[in-house]
């Protein structure tokens, strides 16, 4: 079975960060407020879970794919699960990573969840390091994060707000297509960006509730064109691991070498 690899739309919405001309709009501080606000909850949250929805709005592309992340404190370590796969594939035989962060030592493991059970299929280590849950790393693109401090939205992008809803959309697209090409270019001539637009929604608490990234882009060559779009959706869902499912994982660790 093929592997999905977590994170595919956090590389691509990461992708399409840079820095904005000075004539820039400055964003409503309501709006920054609200996304500061979902930013630090979604880093402070002791419990959370998410699921995205990820899938292509080509027709002659089949791409998508789902993945749910559970995060929790345990035992003085945070843990954080990744499960995913193919949308065709049934959510019982799922590609399974999971972290465990101690002080600035990240332990993964990686495997398969079966119908009634979690095996592991490798195991890795990583020294200094932070992980950033599935909210925090869909945010992050927005706003101006700088050695872990914010200070306001990216400027890169316009924002406009209707009550717990925003709505940002690239602000600069012919700017962002130079830093693209610049960044990926190798042996492409052009990068049109079509759209790049979210929609992020926040519940009562100020949480990130859910969240779309529609980004549409065309890859040029000497000698042919593909344009490639996706759709990403996060959803934040309730607990969907049981005290039991939590106890097997941990006790994976307890079979590292």
């Amino acid at each position: 079975m093929k592997r999905w690899k977590a994170g595919l739309m956090v590389a691509l919405l990461a992708g399409m960060a840079g820095c904005a001309p000075m004539s820039q709009p400055v964003a409503k501080e309501s709006v920054v407020h609200t996304l500061e606000t979902a930013y630090r909850q979604a880093k402070d949250a002791k419990e959370s879970a998410y699921r995205m929805e990820t899938a292509s709005l080509d027709a002659q592309m089949d791409t998508g794919n789902w993945q749910r992340e559970m995060m929790w404190e345990e035992g003085g370590a945070t843990y954080e699960y990744i499960e995913y796969a193919h949308k065709d594939l049934p959510e019982e035989d799922a590609g399974f990573t999971l972290f465990r962060q101690q002080e600035n030592t990240c332990l993964t493991i990686r495997g398969t969840r079966t119908e009634d059970d979690f095996l592991m299929e490798s195991f890795g280590v990583e020294e200094n390091t932070q992980k950033a849950g599935m909210a925090v790393s869909a945010l992050e693109p927005l706003l101006d994060v700088q050695d872990g401090s914010m200070r306001g939205v990216n400027p890169d992008y316009t924002f406009e707000q209707d009550g717990t809803v925003i709505r940002a959309r690239l602000a600069d697209r012919a700017r962002a297509e130079e830093e693209a090409l610049n960044r990926e270019g190798d042996d492409l001539v052009a990068i049109k960006i079509e759209r790049d637009e979210y929609e992020i929604a926040v519940d009562a608490q100020g949480a990130l509730q859910r969240m779309k990234h529609v980004v549409a882009r065309t890859f040029e060559d000497m000698d042919q064109a593909w344009p490639i779009s996706q759709e990403s959706t996060i959803t934040k869902t309730g607990s969907f691991l049981s005290t039991a499912e939590r106890a097997a994982l941990i006790g994976l660790f307890d079979e590292l070498p």
